[in-house]
């Protein structure tokens, strides 16, 4: 009897340790802030209000970032010196209508 016991208490510490790293893991991953980032112009004008506007916004982004997966340093310097910032997706709207009332709209 004292055999089973220890074999269940063996067998159940295993079944914790396995349960909790994905529980750990699964938490961490859930809780990590999402890092989406969008371009605004920094005149407060929207390019998707004007087909000039974004002609002229792909364009300085092929320029500037080109076929790139990631926006670098160097890229995002090129887009500032166009007129656009690179911002977290969250704070876009908050941040238009700010560039957009410094604009005097």
């Amino acid at each position: 009897m004292k055999r089973g016991l220890l074999l269940l208490a063996v067998a159940l510490g295993g079944c914790q340790s396995t349960v909790s790293t994905p529980v750990r893991t699964t938490v961490v991953e859930t809780a990590a802030p999402s890092s989406e980032k969008v371009w605004l112009r920094t005149d407060g004008q929207r390019a998707s209000s004007s087909p000039a506007l974004l002609a002229k916004f792909e364009a300085d982004k092929a320029a500037c970032v080109g076929d790139a997966d990631e926006v670098t340093d160097e890229s995002e310097d090129c887009m500032r010196s166009k007129g656009y910032i690179f911002v977290d997706q969250r704070r876009a709207p908050q941040m238009a209508a700010q560039l957009a009332a410094r604009r005097g709209r």
